[in-house]
């Protein structure tokens, strides 16, 4: 997914109340997706906890961004459900929506990485070995300098959990941390 941007929805409402010449509103959403396809990359819809309604997917809000908007993907990133099985479900609902209305997106999940476990999450391991995703996207969270978990090293064992599974993984390195 080279040259993808990963967009949160809700970032935009804070720019909500712009107006065209008009006097009509203005998609800050919808202008931003032009910008990104205009200079060649796809934008990846952010599936984040404003999309879980009690504990389950909100398939109506998915579906409206995914039918109004040229998103290519979906990232689940819902970080108040990682660590337990109900990450494994958030993908599976997420997966046979997907499948079943927009078999043509692409779904990743992002991974929060806690190299000091030195292994992956048993959860990661499922939705990867059930192949709910197309990709992983993972926060390595350490900085270049880190002696103890070097992002070199870190970033290469998470390769190689990738490449165990078949699934590409793509990491994120915070500037803060470089």
């Amino acid at each position: 997914i080279p040259e993808t941007i990963f967009i949160k929805p809700d970032l935009t409402k804070k720019y909500s109340s712009l107006k065209e010449g008009d006097g009509t509103d203005f998609d800050v959403l919808g202008y931003l997706l032009y910008y990104v396809r205009h200079i060649g990359c796809d934008a990846v819809l952010v599936v984040d906890e404003d999309f879980i309604t009690s504990d389950r997917i909100d398939s109506g809000l998915i579906n409206h961004y995914l039918t109004n908007y040229d998103f290519r993907g979906v990232l689940l990133s819902v970080d108040g459900f990682y660590g337990n099985d109900s990450y494994v479900r958030l993908a599976e609902e997420l997966n046979v929506f997907l499948r079943e209305n927009f078999s043509d997106r692409y779904l990743g999940i992002e991974i929060h990485s806690d190299f000091e476990k030195k292994f992956a999450d048993q959860y990661v391991s499922e939705v990867f070995e059930k192949k709910l995703v197309d990709f992983g996207y993972v926060d390595i969270g350490c900085a270049t300098e880190n002696k103890d978990f070097p992002f070199e090293s870190v970033a290469l064992w998470w390769n190689y959990f990738g490449e165990y599974y078949n699934i590409p993984l793509y990491c994120e390195h915070r500037l803060d941390l470089i």
